[in-house]
């Protein structure tokens, strides 16, 4: 699900660089001098899998993370004259050292300044926390507790009786105002982003270990609908606890005992395509809709090897105005 759900586009020049880089290595590898078949086969297979989840790991979110790919590549093209003997590997290394500055120039651009600073900065800290332990030994509980009081003066939650878990990923508010944190499967909403992780949520709210209380606020990312943000939950918590208390734009939820759930009732279904608009029935009860979307063969393979475009939806409210997620 990650694929699908947390990709960013990104300049496909990045994308297109590093693919030559490790073109460039596998062919490396293979007009080498001194490896036998079965050492290029296996040295193959190594930087292949190596290489391919560093290239899921850095263009599928493609922003910052693309220095995760930046990074392998360098790190193979510094490794592979160690490994194998080929005239190629002045080339490959060229080629990777190209990838990485272009990469970092975007995103991190990296200089003599920058390296000397993050290097003092590294030994400065440790030396600082030496001294504080031999000064202080309470010293990080001290700073923890200033931090968590930092949190708890932030988000201002009051004391609630019983256990509360907290929508959509706000966890460190809760966890720092003393409250009984009872979280669910997917902790945190954006990432129950297959079927079975929202199911998962759901069904732990309709279980005898759903909390006593939900501290509720939208936080979706990326432009997302805000209803991806554990939307399958929501009819189980309209159905099963009462709004008490709106405060800093958190909705407080109080769980209602002995609530029935009654089974939705369905309205309409069909099939439709990208691009069709569909009205959704005009009544003055909630409306909940679920959309499934089935990728082809080639979207499947997209999303197995890259990624696919990101899906878009046009909603048009009841006066007009439009949004798109």
């Amino acid at each position: 699900g990650y694929t699908e759900a947390m990709s960013l586009q990104g300049p496909i020049s990045e994308v297109v660089l590093y693919l030559v880089a490790s073109t460039v290595l596998f062919i490396a590898i293979f007009v080498s001098n001194n490896l036998s078949k079965i050492s290029k086969t296996f040295l193959f297979c190594v930087f292949f899998i190596f290489l391919f989840i560093a290239f899921k790991s850095g263009f599928v979110r493609h922003d910052a993370h693309a220095m995760i790919a930046a990074g392998a590549l360098l790190l193979i093209a510094l490794l592979f004259p160690l490994v194998a003997e080929s005239k190629l590997a002045p080339a490959l290394f060229f080629i990777a050292l190209l990838a990485w500055l272009s990469i970092d120039n975007h995103y991190v651009r990296t200089s003599l300044f920058s390296i000397w600073h993050n290097t003092l900065a590294t030994y400065t800290v440790a030396w600082r926390g030496l001294e504080l332990r031999l000064k202080n030994k309470s010293w990080p509980k001290s700073d923890f507790d200033t931090a968590v009081l930092s949190l708890k003066e932030q988000a201002r939650l009051p004391d609630l009786h019983g256990t509360t878990d907290i929508y959509s990923n706000d966890q460190s508010f809760l966890i720092a105002s003393g409250n009984s944190w009872n979280p669910r499967p997917a902790f945190q909403s954006f990432f129950a982003y297959t079927p079975t992780l929202v199911e998962l949520n759901k069904q732990h709210l309709l279980s005898d270990r759903a909390p006593d209380n939900i501290i509720f606020r939208l936080e979706t990312i990326d432009g997302r609908i805000p209803s991806a943000e554990d939307g399958a939950s929501w009819p189980v918590i309209l159905e099963n606890y009462q709004p008490t208390l709106m405060d800093n734009k958190f909705l407080f939820f109080k769980k209602i005992y002995g609530a029935k759930n009654a089974e939705p009732t369905i309205s309409g279904s069909g099939s439709h395509h990208f691009g069709d608009r569909v009205e959704v029935p005009n009544t003055d009860k909630l409306v909940f809709a679920e959309i499934s979307i089935r990728p082809s063969v080639l979207g499947k393979l997209a999303n197995t090897l890259f990624k696919s475009a990101p899906l878009q939806i046009n909603i048009q409210l009841e006066n007009g105005a439009q949004r798109q997620y």
